[in-house]
């Protein structure tokens, strides 16, 4: 499921990871509520649809109206901000990840606090702090990228469309207290997946916008916490800029040293 994080979150793949996760939860928690199965194809234009027949669903299986409300408030916004933190016997790892619009996301890494990677993305190019020396490796692709995920979700609850191999999902959404949450108050729900009982999973949605706030999950590894804010972001070009290398026309050992250097960075910064 989507909010399973690993403790062991640490350098350039497990960023990739990372920033996977952080969109998957603020574009599809109310998708993944109620049908954990994604599948292949959808279009925006299914969103207000896919919204009501989300709450449909969800009242279907859940009596209490205030989660359904949130499970079916289906909208990626233009702006937002979340810090992850993960805790575990290796230490805390801290992960600030940024939207803004489709196509610019910003995220920087710390361990133990000490940066650890750094990445920028502007439509098609994207650039990589290098931590020896502070500039920033620039990348271009051919096609922009665009960093809002719920063009690749699909709704589908039509009852005919009912697969008999899939065991049915006895997850639990159960009711806390509200509590305060910055200057909102917000539900509290814990979330029991009995095909995880070492893990314990909380959320918090405002009472006000029906937003993710914070979400929490802790298993026998660790621990992870995740802070939504849905803010006014201005990402541009970090300075300074240097031209990524052509690893193209590389040697084989030219290769090897690059990625020697890269490890022996990221080792430097544990």
């Amino acid at each position: 499921m989507f909010i399973r994080l690993r403790s062991d979150q640490q350098g350039a793949v497990h960023l990739v990871i990372s920033i996977v996760l952080v969109l998957t939860a603020v574009g599809g928690v109310g998708y993944y509520v109620m049908n954990k199965q994604k599948k292949d194809k959808a279009g925006t234009e299914v969103q207000s649809v896919a919204n009501k027949e989300v709450e449909k669903a969800c009242k279907q299986e859940i009596d209490d109206q205030d989660f359904c409300k949130f499970a079916s408030n289906w909208s990626q916004d233009d702006n937002y901000k979340v810090v992850m933190s993960n805790t575990s016997a290796e230490g805390t790892s801290v992960m600030t990840f940024e939207i803004q619009g489709k196509d610019k996301s910003r995220s920087v890494t710390t361990m133990n606090g000490a940066e650890v990677a750094a990445f920028v993305s502007i439509g098609n190019t994207s650039y990589i702090k290098d931590l020896s020396d502070g500039a920033w490796t620039k990348y271009t692709s051919d096609a922009p990228t665009d960093a809002n995920v719920t063009d690749d979700l699909d709704f589908n609850f039509s009852e005919d469309d009912t697969d008999t191999t899939t065991p049915p999902d006895n997850t639990e959404y159960k009711k806390l207290d509200k509590e305060a949450c910055g200057n909102l108050t917000c539900f509290k729900y814990q979330i029991v997946d009995p095909e995880e009982p070492n893990v314990t999973q909380f959320i918090w949605f405002d009472d006000k916008d029906y937003k993710l706030r914070r979400m929490v999950l802790t298993n026998t590894e660790g621990s992870s916490d995740m802070i939504y804010s849905y803010e006014t972001v201005n990402i541009i070009e970090p300075s300074p800029v240097k031209e990524a290398p052509d690893y193209q026309n590389m040697s084989a050992e030219e290769l090897q040293s690059q990625l020697d250097a890269a490890m022996s960075q990221y080792e430097d910064a544990q």
